[in-house]
């Protein structure tokens, strides 16, 4: 698991402290909660890699402020070291002697490696403990239950002190002293990153000497003691001083011994009680005592034991090869709950009862209320146990396909046939289901870019929400290795004529969901729009973008350079021009192809509010302005995207026509009063019957009916001649139906120019309203002959008979003139008729004579 052998969770909770009753922001609303706020800036630690660092995987809230932390956990700790009594006798020979400085020094190098790793992303522990140094089973040391400070904002958030008393640096203890009885005066925030580098040092003291330090038996004579530092001018005679508080006396470190005087000078560096002369974690690694260590790991006989899982039978362990976070997914779907494990490890829990307040006045104020236990800091952690995990993960072989599949042609293979027909929720939250997909994922995002068609026959059938993120990625073309770089030179700073239009946006974007509602995730959708903006002058920003950007923070919250490029991708493909600051012509472009597309799938409806003059303009500009990411909560839109994103520019409006199918009972019964109610708040959406619905008319729709002037892909050079042929949007308007390009008939109806058409792909009934003089000259291949004209009589009882003879055929084509509106006025006709699926031949019969493909009656098949 993960990159470490035997790797394990641990979770370590704390309680967030409490608003008073009646107390709200500058806005008039309810303050967010504390547990809100260090909810979403834990979340920021995710993303942090390292090899001396114990990675974070997830926190959660729970109840009465209750915050949980999930992450990567070892048995071992430096505290073992001390408490077991590691140390070398003082008989030992010389060579042991050397050989366990240099493990001490071993200690401190890699524990000041991961201190400058979060230094530079302006992080610090604050909370350093020997408990909170754990040792893997290759021997390295790794900070664990690091970046409190920056998960309770500063400590704000709680009503503890982040430091252990003992390893408090003499400016840590002033400044909390400071900060509980002159708040006025104290400046906020404080994070000494050279205090990490004290406690580090009181740490390889105590390690060394294998004993600990005692400055006193409370906290006030600890305090005194600690301060009484700073009344000593040398580093040297501070490290003698603190070798006093051993219970057990200890002699100096020797100056004879070269590996003692070595760790004696990194001691008196980090020793120095003023935080200006003392070492940053930066400047102590970059000493040369530290830089010429000769070993490269804690010596495994030095601890009792190993945290190894040792297997029982010559099965495989399917956790071998799983990093933490998908452990971590995985073990919530078998069942595990971190509130029951935490409350049944708890001890001394206060009742509830006792927990009450004495009085509560009517504004809310509490009074006689008692601090309870559970307020208060907890530094231990509860391990969670991976054993039910694990014997579920164990591969066999009548099971070794489900747990590691392999990359072939066949990606949903029969044991998991009948699952993949379940509906999506059921899905996500079927384990053997999970553990099948995830495995298959990971190797599709490993093998990128070079199986890319792998890619997409993989996310066709579902995405594992464990990897959403990624996949969408990876289906935008985002290319991974640069990104980070890339971001980080975006201007997101600079001031912007958007920024107060930000400010009202960021704080109600998705504020029913607890990470997007927290200042972190405010910050970072200000960071994504900000840089999106900047590195796109010709753009604005509109209404809803906050919207739209929140889905991918959502799901890419450690990661925001990914979630930046996602947003840009995405725009560029499925919403090019609509941020334009005059973005009229293109969103009137797009919602008349929407009418038209409605009326080719569903005319009734599309008839219906024509006649109310309810149209799309009154409701479907959110829809399209934000990808429906407005329209749907963060939990529905992801399952509607993880389609959209396999579809061209042009999926979207075939999602739209399928919402309004579905409600189709409904509208037709309403008038124009009553769709404005009705659209102002939908009813509940079957999600999976709208994705089925929206690939289905995907598939019946010819890619020529839904092509627009503004799309993307047709706004370079060689695509002009497309472009031009294409109708405007005063056009668009006029016409009633989807219009179909002359190389899309062809294809559809396989003409080859010279012995007339094949078997076609769909059932497909092409009318031709010219004179029947026209038609003997020459025309499309099996097409039928139903001469109309705008002072004709409606379609002759003829048309429905050879509908039914051609089995209700998947297209309807109506043939007619370049120059003439005829065609769309017969199409009218048969769309008042209720015929599904009618569109016009673009450019009538004059586009094809060109090609070669019109035949005489003479020359075509009799049916």
């Amino acid at each position: 698991m993960d990159e470490d052998d035997g790797c394990m969770l641990a979770c370590i909770s704390f309680v967030t402290a409490s608003f008073p009753h009646n107390k709200c922001g500058s806005d008039g609303l309810p303050l967010t909660p504390n547990s809100t706020k260090a909810l979403g800036f834990g979340l920021e630690l995710c993303g942090l890699r390292h090899p001396n660092l114990c990675p974070y995987v997830d926190f959660r809230c729970g109840k009465d402020g209750r915050v949980f932390g999930v992450s990567q956990y070892h048995k071992h700790s430096v505290n073992d070291l001390i408490v077991k009594g590691r140390r070398l006798p003082s008989s030992s020979s010389s060579a042991k002697s050397v050989q366990w400085a240099n493990q001490c020094l071993f200690i401190a190098r890699s524990v000041l490696q991961g201190l400058q790793f979060l230094n530079r992303s302006m992080l610090s522990h604050q909370g350093l403990h020997p408990q909170k140094i754990l040792i893997n089973s290759r021997g390295v040391p790794k900070l664990f239950n690091y970046g409190m400070f920056h998960v309770t904002d500063s400590g704000t958030l709680v009503d503890f002190p982040l430091a252990v008393t003992k390893y408090a640096s003499p400016e840590r203890i002033l400044y909390e002293y400071c900060f509980q009885n002159f708040t006025q005066t104290a400046t906020h925030p404080f994070q000494s990153f050279k205090a990490d580098v004290w406690a580090t040092c009181i740490i390889l003291i105590e390690v060394f000497y294998g004993q600990e330090l005692v400055f006193g038996s409370n906290n006030a004579e600890v305090f005194q003691n600690i301060l009484q530092l700073t009344q000593i001018s040398s580093s040297a005679q501070v490290l003698d001083k603190i070798l006093s508080f051993f219970q057990n006396e200890v002699e100096p470190l020797s100056t004879d011994v070269e590996a003692e005087k070595v760790l004696r000078t990194v001691l008196e560096k980090g020793l120095e009680v003023d935080p200006r002369l003392r070492c940053d974690a930066k400047s102590m690694l970059g000493l040369d005592e530290l830089s010429n260590i000769d070993c490269t790991s804690v010596s495994s006989t030095l601890l009792p034991g190993n945290d190894s899982y040792v297997e029982t039978d010559d099965d495989i362990d399917g956790l071998e090869d799983i990093d933490c976070k998908t452990a971590w997914h995985l073990w919530n779907l078998a069942g595990g709950d971190l509130a029951s494990i935490y409350a049944s490890q708890s001890e001394g829990k206060t009742p509830p009862i006792q927990r009450l307040p004495y009085f509560v006045t009517k504004e809310g104020n509490i009074f006689g209320q008692g601090s309870s236990p559970e307020t208060l800091y907890d530094p231990s952690l509860t391990a969670l146990s991976l054993n039910t995990l694990r014997s579920r993960m164990k591969v066999k072989y009548d099971n070794i396909h489900a747990i590691l599949p392999l990359l072939d042609k066949q990606f949903e293979r029969p044991m998991m046939g009948e699952t993949s027909k379940l509906p999506l929720v059921i899905r996500e939250n079927d384990f053997d289901y999970q553990v099948y997909r995830m495995a298959l994922c990971k190797h599709v995002l490993s093998s990128y870019p070079y199986i890319k068609d792998a890619l997409w026959r993989a996310t066709k059938i579902d995405i594992p929400p464990a990897y959403r993120g990624q996949l969408w990625s990876r289906l935008l073309d985002v290319d991974g290795n640069d990104i980070a770089e890339l971001y980080c030179d975006i201007d997101k700073e600079t001031p912007t004529i958007a920024d107060r239009q930000l400010s009202v946006d960021i704080p109600r974007c998705h504020s029913y969901n607890k990470i997007m509602s927290s200042p972190a995730a405010h910050a970072k959708l200000r960071r994504v729009l900000k840089a999106w903006l900047n590195s796109h002058p010709d753009l604005y920003y509109w209404q809803g973008l906050d919207s739209l950007c929140a889905v991918f923070v959502y799901w890419n919250f450690e990661d925001e350079p990914r979630a930046y490029f996602s947003l840009s991708n995405f725009i560029d493909k499925y919403m090019y021009g609509l941020f334009r600051k005059t973005n009229s012509d293109v969103l009137q472009e797009y919602l008349a192809v929407f009418s038209l597309l409605l009326s080719f799938h569903d005319p009734d409806l599309s008839l219906h509010m024509l006649e109310i003059e309810f149209g799309p303009n009154l409701f479907a500009i959110t829809w399209f302005l934000t990808m429906f990411a407005h329209v749907f909560p963060l939990h529905t839109i992801v399952h509607l995207w993880d389609t959209l994103l396999l579809g061209n520019a042009s999926f979207p409006l075939c999602v739209g026509v399928a919402i309004l199918i579905q409600l189709r009972s409904q509208l037709l019964q309403a008038d124009f009063n009553e769709c404005i109610l009705f659209f102002s708040e939908l009813p509940q959406i079957d999600i999976d019957a709208v994705m089925e619905k929206s690939i289905s008319i995907f598939c019946q729709t010819p890619k020529s009916s839904t092509m627009r002037r503004h799309a993307r892909d047709l706004q370079r050079p060689e695509a002009e001649k497309i472009r031009q042929t294409l109708p405007s949007v005063e056009e668009l308007r006029k016409y009633h139906c989807c219009q179909i390009s002359g190389e899309d008939l062809i294809d559809l109806c396989h003409l080859n120019g010279q012995n007339g058409a094949t078997a076609t792909k769909a059932h497909i009934c092409v009318v031709d309203i010219r004179s029947q003089q026209e038609f003997q000259r020459g025309a499309v291949p099996n097409s039928f002959n139903l001469p109309y004209t705008s002072e004709g009589k409606q379609p002759s009882p003829v048309f429905p008979f050879q509908y039914e003879k051609q089995k209700k055929p998947g297209l309807i084509v109506v043939v007619g003139y370049k120059q003439s509106h005829e065609d769309h006025d017969y199409a009218r006709l048969l769309l008042k008729q209720g015929m599904l699926r009618v569109c016009v031949l673009r450019g009538g019969i004059d586009h094809l004579k060109p090609v070669g493909v019109l035949t005489v009656p003479s020359q075509r098949r009799k049916d």
